[in-house]
């Protein structure tokens, strides 16, 4: 059940993995949706306040954070795609022999 719950809080995970495992273990039903129910209930509780908060803004001010946070992810995946990664080193003696 403590493995459900921290699984459940780490942003990104699977959650459908989580369930598959969760259902070959000997956890029972109700425990597992305890466990489900009280590690997403933070996430909930800010997301709904978050958009009250942006509902409680106006038109121009939501206007203005829509735009903000497009433009930022917008950059974010241009940063990716642009950047160039870093190749691995070879170790030494493993390179190709000609």
């Amino acid at each position: 059940m403590l493995a459900v719950f921290l699984c459940r809080l780490v942003p990104g995970l699977n959650m459908d993995a989580l369930s598959y495992v969760a259902g070959i273990t000997a956890l029972s039903a109700w425990r597992f949706c305890l466990a489900s129910f009280a590690a997403l209930l933070p996430y909930t509780l800010i997301v709904v306040a978050a958009g009250q908060q942006l509902v409680a803004f106006g038109s121009d001010s939501l206007a203005i954070v829509v735009i903000g946070l497009v433009a930022f992810s917008a950059l974010a995946i241009v940063c990716k795609q642009h950047w160039p990664r870093r190749t691995a080193r070879t170790k030494p003696g493993l390179e190709a022999s000609p």
